[in-house]
């Protein structure tokens, strides 16, 4: 009796053990991270972030953009692409530019920083991406609606302009897209005792629905019926996450199996970076590419 006791004392001290092990390693990868190399594009001092790959094997690429006196260090890991990157594999370029512009009169100067990218990285052309915190997320759908033939899609936190068509733009192309906006973040109570998004961003959504034909050129923002975004999506869903709620509106488009766009109001958020945000943008981007100048979908 006393042998099978001790055997059942060594089997669950290995099951614990191994247990911990496996919680050790785990939580290990969690925050594991790509280490940036400093480096010149075109006269931006610019971090780039690049997995282990095979030599010739062709990586998405994600350009992300530092806001208003921000820092392009700074900006990649307080949204956690670092560690996305690592875990899904891609490459990450978070270039230092005038982020006080209005990113609407630079776009010409940012898009020769993503397209050095492509050409000196082992980048896949179909999968680039763009996104930013607060200007850099103005400055990324500024580059989805001025040359939107080289982005698969985009992801902007914290802050948008208006996109107006330009060139056809809403007509020739579509553009995956993911939105985070805190319920603190540059709000205001409206008329109807609600939050709302800021009216500029309110225009930019409007534009965005437009831009991937989600609503109608005679759908107007309705902050009444649909508070803080004014628009509503096919879905709405809680998730959790870094301790808060993320409130999503998922929008479908016909043709496509995978979320088109996403809205997502951060519980309580107030105008910072949060880790889990590159999570949710690339659950998102990560199912698009552009081949010949069409969205396509991955899987």
């Amino acid at each position: 009796m006393k042998k099978i006791i001790r055997i059942l004392i060594i089997i669950v001290t290995l099951i614990i053990f191994s247990g911990g092990i496996f919680y050790y390693f785990r939580e290990k990868d969690e925050y594991k991270v790509l280490e940036p190399t400093k480096v010149d594009i075109l006269g931006h001092e610019s971090y780039v972030y690049i997995p282990e790959h095979a030599e010739g094997e062709k990586l998405p690429l994600v350009v992300t953009f530092h806001g208003r006196g921000g820092s392009a260090l700074e900006v990649v890991y307080k949204c956690g692409w670092d560690h996305m990157a690592y875990k899904e594999k891609f490459i990450v370029v978070s270039p230092q530019y005038d982020g006080y512009a209005n990113p609407y009169t630079i776009t010409d100067e940012l898009i020769e920083i993503v397209k050095y990218a492509i050409e000196i990285y082992d980048v896949d052309e179909s999968r680039v991406y763009a996104s930013g915190f607060s200007m850099g997320g103005a400055a990324s759908l500024a580059l989805a609606r001025d040359y939107p033939e080289y982005f698969a899609g985009i992801a902007p936190f914290g802050w948008m302009f208006d996109a107006p068509d330009k060139d056809d733009v809403y007509e020739n192309y579509d553009m995956p897209f993911l939105i985070i906006q805190g319920t603190n973040e540059f709000t205001y109570e409206d008329e109807y005792g609600n939050m709302a998004i800021h009216q500029e961003e309110q225009k930019a959504v409007r534009s965005l629905l437009l831009y991937n034909e989600l609503i109608n050129e005679e759908d107007q923002t309705d902050l009444k019926k649909y508070p803080f975004w004014g628009f509503i999506g096919d879905e709405e869903d809680t998730i959790h996450g870094n301790g808060q709620n993320w409130y999503v509106n998922t929008f479908y488009k016909d043709g496509y199996d995978n979320p088109f766009g996403k809205l997502i109001e951060r519980e309580n958020g107030e105008h910072t970076k949060d880790r889990f945000s590159s999570k949710l943008a690339w659950e998102l981007l990560s199912h698009y590419k552009r081949v010949d100048g069409e969205i396509m979908e991955i899987d």
